[in-house]
């Protein structure tokens, strides 16, 4: 089985020498095949596979508000610091309301 594999090896080596511009091209390719591969499973992992770096990190929402009438998700405003003050005096279900900008 080793030899095989030796002598398989052997050959497409020649065979690679022989077609350098083929070689060239095949290397290329798949050092791009795998720099996108990598890219996208960093991404992945960073994004669906590791947890968010908070405790019950499943129970985070976004608050934002609509105006009455629209329905897309692009007509969503932020939250301006009054309406935010506002809802975290009166909120009583949440466990925390907290904010970013």
């Amino acid at each position: 089985m080793t030899d095989t594999l030796l002598r398989d090896l052997r050959h497409s080596v020649r065979g690679l020498l022989s077609r350098k511009t083929y070689a060239v091209a095949s290397i290329v390719t798949l050092a791009l095949v795998t720099g996108a591969a990598t890219a996208v499973l960093a991404v992945v992992n960073a994004t669906m596979i590791r947890p968010l770096p908070f405790p019950e990190g499943d129970r985070l929402v976004q608050v934002f508000l609509m105006p009455p009438g629209l329905t897309a998700f692009a007509d969503r405003n932020p939250l301006s610091n009054r309406v935010f003050d506002r809802l975290r005096s009166s909120l009583r279900q949440a466990d925390a309301f907290e904010g970013f900008w």
